[in-house]
């Protein structure tokens, strides 16, 4: 590993710090995740006691606390801003919450450009360093001559190493980048399904509220 850097030259220690900065950017990544949204897909909305203004499922859902998960921060919200409203207006909780999910995707792309400057910054840099590798080893030759293979090989080789760097750490950043867009994207998706089905619930709640008031 450090002969690689030292061939490798400021090259190496450039795709070595954006690999370093790219692994942080994973694990806080991971650690959101894991902490916050790991029962996401176990919120039940339609088994929402509505009523009791709590925002949690039946107890086999295990949703979590609520200010952990933006699935049940977001229906939450729906609750109290439905129990505050003087004049019911579906219309402003539907805006809600879409201003909630606006902002969780903001939250949720953060920091996702790093991984992408990374992805498409290191092959470039590895090839930049292959191109100056190259151009150094053929100046070598230009002065000393061909006659010692060992003298190309082991300039072309160096010269390689930079490359090889710039994909090794390019592959890898390039699979979780496009792994956590894909989970940003389905979590956006479950928020917006669930905010349509407790809007919708309550519409229903309110229309059966009407017909009990007319029936009486």
């Amino acid at each position: 590993m450090q002969d690689i850097i030292r061939y490798g030259g400021v090259i190496s220690y450039l795709l070595l710090g954006g690999s370093i900065v790219a692994l942080a950017v994973v694990l806080e990544k991971f650690y959101y995740y894991f902490k916050f949204e790991k029962q996401t897909k176990h919120i039940c909305i339609k088994t929402l006691e509505l009523n009791m203004f709590k925002g949690e499922c039946d107890s086999h859902c295990k949703p979590g606390k609520m200010n952990e998960n933006s699935i049940v921060r977001l229906i939450a919200l729906l609750l109290k801003e439905y129990k505050e409203q003087e004049v019911l207006d579906f219309y402003y909780l539907e805006e809600r919450a879409r201003e909630f999910t606006l902002e969780t995707s903001l939250k949720l792309e953060q920091k996702l450009w790093i991984l992408g400057v990374v992805t498409n910054l290191s092959p470039l840099l590895g090839l930049f360093g292959t191109v100056t590798g190259m151009i150094s080893a053929f100046t070598v030759i230009a002065s000393a001559g061909t006659g010692d293979p060992k003298l190309l090989a082991d300039g072309i080789s160096k010269a390689l190493i930079t490359t090889a760097c710039g994909l090794g750490v390019a592959m890898p950043t390039a699979i979780f980048l496009n792994y956590f867009h894909k989970k940003s994207e389905e979590l956006l998706t479950l928020m917006e399904k669930s905010s349509v089905e407790a809007i919708n619930m309550l519409r229903r709640k309110e229309d059966e509220i009407k017909k009990v008031c007319k029936i009486k």
